[in-house]
């Protein structure tokens, strides 16, 4: 007498479809969670909303979240993340010329920013949260600075400053633009994005300038 085998496939088809789901309901939230946190806020941001604009329930929230800090941690390191590997793709294919490239760069820059979902998230949002998500705000910053300062170094290999005094001038350009950024969010974009760039570039030239000189 002849024996069936258990057909296993369609099992693992279902079980594949099931993480699919699983992941496409996270990304709905991570998407949410910009819209919402952009706009009311981190401390205004409550799960019933979350899940309001993410058109998914509860039960769906706490599959990938513990709570809406959690949620926002997420959707922190997703566009921190998306923007960082922009900036690490982008820089080779910048002109060589050190003030063409520094326009370049910071033209991408502004044109991300024009998002003041984005900016609230990243720049605003971020220094209000817990004790950990303060903490993954500032390692961000350091990230970028340790990256601006390779730069720096090879758009001057002359200089002779040690690696953390470096670090520091790297930390002190991106605060100069980051708070360029905010600031042209909370006016609501009034002022052009051209003069924007344009004053960020002397800025950031001024300092390659003193360098230089030492």
């Amino acid at each position: 007498m002849s024996t069936v085998t258990p057909k296993t496939t369609p099992r693992k088809y279902v079980s594949k479809k099931v993480s699919e789901r699983v992941i496409e309901r996270k990304d709905r939230f991570l998407d949410a969670g910009l819209e919402v946190f952009g706009t009311v806020g981190l401390r205004g941001a409550k799960v019933k909303l979350l899940c309001n604009e993410a058109g998914l329930t509860e039960r769906y929230f706490y599959e990938s979240f513990q709570n809406v800090e959690d949620l926002f941690s997420a959707v922190y390191h997703k566009n921190n993340t998306t923007i960082y590997e922009l900036f690490v793709n982008k820089l080779p294919t910048f002109p060589e010329d050190i003030g063409e490239r520094t326009h370049a760069a910071l033209s991408l820059y502004f044109k991300i920013m024009k998002n003041d979902r984005l900016v609230r998230v990243l720049l605003l949002e971020s220094l209000t949260g817990s004790e950990e998500i303060r903490k993954s705000h500032h390692e961000s910053i350091r990230q970028l600075a340790k990256l601006a300062a390779q730069f720096i170094r090879i758009d001057n290999p002359d200089i002779t400053l040690r690696e953390e005094v470096l670090e520091t001038v790297a930390l002190a350009i991106n605060g100069a633009v980051s708070t360029l950024a905010t600031q042209w969010m909370m006016e609501g974009y009034a002022t052009r994005k051209k003069d924007m760039i344009e004053g960020a570039v002397l800025t950031v030239m001024g300092i390659m300038a003193e360098l230089r000189m030492r």
